[in-house]
């Protein structure tokens, strides 16, 4: 679960944009544009759209376990970089189009993770022994909160899950133009974060809301 970590993540999706555009301006901008859209729909429609939200979901996390999934089992590659992209583009498509046929499974995963990445810049002050286990029952609060009280869970978690996509646009841009050197102090990422969600919250909020959401 170190993933869930915020610096960890940044780190990932930094790798993901990398390997995907390898170097090249034309491809880097283009999905940088897919993240700022994705973290858009995200902060301020998450659950007026909520299945095309699943639909998201279910693309990042099959990227995301394409990815892990490479870089855990050792392959020899000429090109492992490619490997890794294709294998993680599969996933990703499969995780599209199974997302919104299981909605309550991807709901759960959704609200743990986004709850879970909220709280873990207080985990380092938790006893270590403890750190994880608190994370992990957060995962599961925030889960199972998604679960029992849907509206108030996923406004709360597509309103930071979309604020970091936000957050992570801005400060890649600005390293991306010399405007941030790469290694920068991360509370300014937890601040800018933090004023994007309360803004992305305020917003949903006052939005009227959709009908309760059943399985199909």
């Amino acid at each position: 679960m170190e993933s869930v970590h915020p610096r960890a993540l940044f780190s990932v999706l930094t790798n993901l944009i990398q390997n995907a555009s390898q170097g090249n301006e034309a491809a880097f901008f283009p999905l940088m544009g897919a993240v700022l859209i994705c973290g858009v729909v995200y902060a301020f429609f998450g659950y007026k759209v909520y299945r095309w939200v699943l639909a998201l979901a279910g693309l990042a996390a099959g990227g995301a376990l394409g990815y892990f999934l490479v870089d855990a089992v050792p392959v020899q590659a000429a090109q492992p970089e490619r490997l890794q992209l294709a294998v993680s583009a599969i996933f990703a498509f499969v995780g599209l189009l199974i997302a919104p046929k299981l909605l309550r499974f991807f709901s759960f995963l959704l609200g743990g993770f986004a709850i879970g990445l909220a709280v873990h810049p207080v985990i380092p002050l938790i006893p270590k022994p403890y750190g994880w286990l608190v994370l992990l029952l957060t995962f599961a609060a925030g889960g199972f909160m998604a679960l029992l009280l849907i509206r108030p869970t996923m406004i709360l978690a597509t309103s930071i899950a979309g604020s970091y996509l936000l957050a992570f646009c801005l400060f890649r841009m600005a390293i991306h133009y010399h405007a941030l050197p790469e290694r920068f102090n991360f509370l300014l990422f937890h601040v800018f974060w933090a004023i994007l969600g309360v803004f992305a919250l305020s917003s949903q909020l006052q939005q009227r809301s959709p009908a309760l959401l059943e399985d199909r």
